[in-house]
């Protein structure tokens, strides 16, 4: 009865950008004890994790500008 104003476009980003650091990641392969591997998955986790935030913070601000 009530609509929800989902913010579809952003869901759609979200998805396209953990789907691209998944693909990164598949293509790294396992670690399997390699260190160089393990920072490289390390990396992409904390950059798609700055990205969202990043978004989240600057966003609404921006828009407010």
């Amino acid at each position: 009865y009530y609509p929800v104003p989902y913010q579809v476009g952003r869901l759609l980003g979200y998805g396209v950008l953990f789907v691209i650091a998944f693909a990164i990641n598949h293509q790294i392969g396992p670690t399997n004890g390699s260190w160089p591997a393990f920072l490289y998955k390390a990396m992409i986790c904390l950059l798609v994790f700055g990205v969202v935030f990043a978004v989240e913070k600057w966003k609404p601000i921006l828009r407010n500008a």
